[in-house]
């Protein structure tokens, strides 16, 4: 049988992104259907024959939540399968929403194979029983040392599942060697998001504005000389960071708490901003490809 998915993200980026796992799964596939938010979902599902709704939880107009304890009121829309599409990696939140509803669960970054899974235990004959694919319980860290190895280990992860890209932790030493203005690109963009929970901090990371080109491209999979566009650029950066600060939160605090984060936010550097980001005591420096980048782990004190 074949099947028609709703992929339900506010985000053109990520949308993309899953048709194209989705695709290269070879799942039985006939139709991909596609909305921003809840609201538009509903609207897709009251008027269409859908199989199986793959869907975000953060959407303005109206979120994931609403959208699933929507469906569940219907009739006609309450067997239909939700699989939800998420950063989240707390325990409590992913029985949460399986109490609402919610048939499996997909966690960022993931690959063809778990969407394929996915996509056929969820729909087989709409079991209420289905694939979970939930990080496992790590070890939190206690020292200084262990958390920023445990960093580096999750953005590495995040950046060659999500962007297919080589990463690699380095000495600040390395990235200060390039500070002559020659070896260092002119432009940078920075992505910073709050969370708040049983603690709250603040996740940041600045990249090269070519890198930033380069990451989108790889994620969308289109050359970078097609002219992507300034929102793909802007969508990508802004996963990138979600991606990374979900699955740092659970790597680092545990599975079991809940926080909510804010969405990212984009701001325009020169080299001496650069420098100065840099020189911060919580700056962890990387290499993405060729590319330097700096990320930042916040939490706030009392």
């Amino acid at each position: 049988m074949s099947l028609n998915i709703l992929i339900v993200d506010d985000s053109v980026t990520i949308r993309t992104v899953i048709a194209k796992a989705i695709g290269l799964s070879n799942a039985p596939v006939n139709e991909i259907q596609f909305a921003s938010n809840g609201q538009e979902a509903l609207n897709i599902l009251n008027k269409s024959f859908v199989d199986l709704v793959l869907a975000d939880i953060n959407m303005p107009v109206m979120n994931g939540v609403e959208m699933v304890e929507r469906m569940q009121s219907q009739d006609q829309l309450k067997k239909i399968p939700v699989v939800v599409v998420s950063t989240e990696g707390s325990s409590t939140r992913i029985e949460e929403l399986k109490a609402k509803g919610v048939k499996a669960f997909i966690r960022k970054p993931f690959t063809p194979e778990s969407i394929y899974k996915v996509i056929v235990e969820a729909t087989n004959a709409y079991r209420p029983e289905t694939h979970q694919d939930v990080a496992p319980q790590v070890e939190i860290p206690k020292t200084e040392s262990d958390r920023k190895r445990v960093i580096g280990d999750v953005f590495e992860s995040v950046l060659q599942n999500l962007a297919f890209m080589f990463v690699e932790a380095v000495e600040k030493e390395t990235l200060e060697s390039m500070e002559s203005p020659q070896d260092l690109p002119e432009k940078f963009i920075k992505a910073s998001m709050a969370f708040t929970g049983s603690i709250r901090g603040r996740v940041n990371l600045m990249v090269p504005d070519e890198l930033a080109k380069e990451l989108a491209s790889n994620i969308i999979g289109k050359e970078i000389d097609k002219n992507i566009s300034q929102r793909h650029l802007n969508d990508a950066l802004k996963e990138v960071l979600n991606v990374t600060c979900g699955n740092l939160l659970s790597a680092v605090v545990g599975t079991e708490q809940v926080f909510d984060a804010a969405s990212p936010i984009l701001s325009e550097h020169d080299q001496k901003d650069w420098k100065a980001f840099l020189e911060e005591r919580d700056s962890i420096p990387f290499m993405i490809e060729d590319w330097p980048a700096v990320l930042q782990f916040l939490i706030d004190e009392g």
